[in-house]
Order: structure tokens, then sequence, then C-alpha cells
């Protein structure tokens, strides 16, 4: 298979999951009311356009080199990554400004049961696309590729920590009712709105 053909079948398998998770987390955040799994949906919703980026940027640069391109269209995959760097930043300003009204105007949240279960199949699903995107991009020297590869590891951590979040948040509200648990949310959705802004940075600088 050439290396082309590597790149532009991972890059579509990436664009395939993310557009499924981002369906699932969207359903399930607006379902619980939960704003740390909308903030997932937005950061999946932001990898799905850098997967679609992605695609683009190295179908782009495996064209030949012509009478505007004369050396070739590789440049593009610089490009992506650097757009993809800011629209992370854009994702998190959002979060934290959600986050911030849910701490300010505390609502309650339920069923935060599915909630634990789409994080989990998100982390264990961007585990393996992270992976192969990697091993693909490392084969071909993409760098769309590669970045690509990032944004879907930090979501693996950022969805995993979630996960651990809403478990705590529903055994506390089990195990002492009398407690207000509010502010567990958006305090996880502000911290995956850090996690973004790093990757972000790394990815920019």
């Amino acid at each position: 298979m050439s290396q082309n053909k590597k790149k532009r079948r991972v890059a579509i398998l990436s664009v395939a999951s993310n557009s499924t998770l981002v369906v699932f987390k969207l359903v399930i955040g607006i379902h619980t009311g939960a704003v740390s799994i909308l903030s997932e949906a937005i950061h999946s919703g932001v990898d799905l356009v850098a997967s679609m980026i992605a695609f683009f940027a190295v179908r782009a640069s495996g064209k030949p080199a012509d009478e505007r391109h004369t050396f070739g269209h590789g440049k593009f995959e610089n490009l992506s990554a650097a757009i993809e760097g800011l629209l992370i930043f854009v994702a998190a300003g959002w979060i934290i400004y959600e986050s911030i009204q849910k701490l300010i105007f505390p609502e309650p949240v339920d069923n935060l049961q599915w909630g634990v279960l789409v994080m989990g199949v998100s982390a264990i699903t961007n585990l393996i696309i992270s992976r192969k995107l990697f091993k693909v991009g490392r084969e071909t020297d993409s760098a769309a590729l590669m970045a690509d590869g990032w944004h879907l590891r930090t979501d693996v951590w950022t969805s995993a920590g979630v996960a651990g979040g809403l478990a705590i948040y529903i055994i506390g509200r089990k195990a002492f009712p009398e407690l207000n648990l509010h502010w567990i949310d958006p305090l996880i959705a502000m911290g995956v709105a850090g996690l973004i802004i790093r990757a972000a940075w790394e990815l920019t600088s």
C-alpha cells in the first residue's frame, strides 16, 4: 500500500470515529445536563474538525508539484497542524465560560451512569485510533496525522478523567445525599479545558 493511501485511510478512520463520539457525547450531555460531558462533546467536535483538516491536508500533500506549488503540497500538513491548535483554544474558552455559569447557577444532573459509560468507550476508542495515527504518521512523516493523534491522545485522558469524576459524583451523592456536590461537574469541565489549552499551546508554539 502506498504512503498516501495509508495516510488517507487512517485519516478517514479518525473522521468516522470522531463523528460517532460527538453524537453520543452530545446526546448524553443534553440528556444528563452535565457540562463536563458537553465539554467532552465540544472537545470531540474540535477533534472532528481537526481530523477533517488532517484528511484534506494529507490528500493535498499527496498531489505532485505544479506551476503554483513548485515544491509540492507538503506544507498543507504543517498549516493544518497550526489551525487545529487554534481551534482547540476556541473550544477551551467556551468550556470555561459554561463551567463558570454552572458554578454561579448550579443545576441538578441525573442519569450520570450513561456519562461514565460513554466516556469509558470514548477513552478506549481514541486510544486505539491515536495509536494508528501515530504509527502511520511516523511511517509517512505526516505532521497532520501526528497532530491529529495528539488531539485524540489528549481526549483519552480527558474522557477517563471525566468518567472518574462522574463516578465520584454518583457515589458521593448516594453515600452523602445531604452534601451539595453540584460543583464537581463544572470543576471537571474546567479541568478538561485546562488540558485542552495545554495541548493547543504545544501544537502552536
